[in-house]
């Protein structure tokens, strides 16, 4: 009976670490990532709750803007991992499997959660304008990890995904 909620625990900790260790560009955490198979669905959850703070922070806009900024925010993430995989592997010629790079970008939306302050006074909003940039850094980051490129590489496979999501978001606005 106890198994269950130790195997929780410890799961949820490994979650926590990874999460931290992306936003702070640890090359561990995204190695970690890129090389469990089974945190799919964390990669996930990660897109998700950076894609919904970034939604609720814009709550005055009205229900329907949030939810297109949910929506848009994952689908973000997959077109992002889809973009950065087929740049790196076909045209740049990278070694990296689609699993390990959509893991490791999943991760790389970290600091959109950022957006959960943005209520903050002062400090919100300037966390929450750092988090598209931050972003970027940290997809490089993970590029560079998920594709085995230098920061140039990592930068050209990484890069054209993160500039259609902010034109995405222009056409929202």
């Amino acid at each position: 009976m106890l198994a269950p909620l130790l195997k929780f625990a410890k799961t949820t900790a490994e979650f926590a670490k990874r999460t931290a260790g992306a936003v702070v560009l640890r090359t561990a955490a995204y190695r970690a990532v890129r090389d469990d198979a089974g945190a799919n669905g964390q990669a996930l959850l990660v897109a998700a709750l950076a894609a919904g703070t970034a939604a609720a922070a814009d709550a005055e806009l009205g229900w329907r803007h949030m939810a297109a900024l949910a929506t848009t925010g994952i689908a973000h993430w997959c077109v992002w991992s889809a973009t950065a995989y087929w740049i790196g592997v076909k045209l740049l010629g990278c070694a990296g499997a689609w699993g390990g790079v959509a893991r490791s970008l999943g991760f790389a939306k970290a600091p959109g959660m950022l957006a959960a302050l943005a209520f903050v006074p002062w400090v919100g909003g300037l966390l929450h304008a750092a988090a598209a940039p931050w972003m970027l850094a940290t997809g490089v980051a993970a590029a560079r990890v998920a594709l085995g490129a230098g920061t140039g590489r990592a930068l050209l496979a990484a890069g054209p995904g993160v500039l259609l999501h902010w034109m995405v978001l222009a056409l929202l606005y």
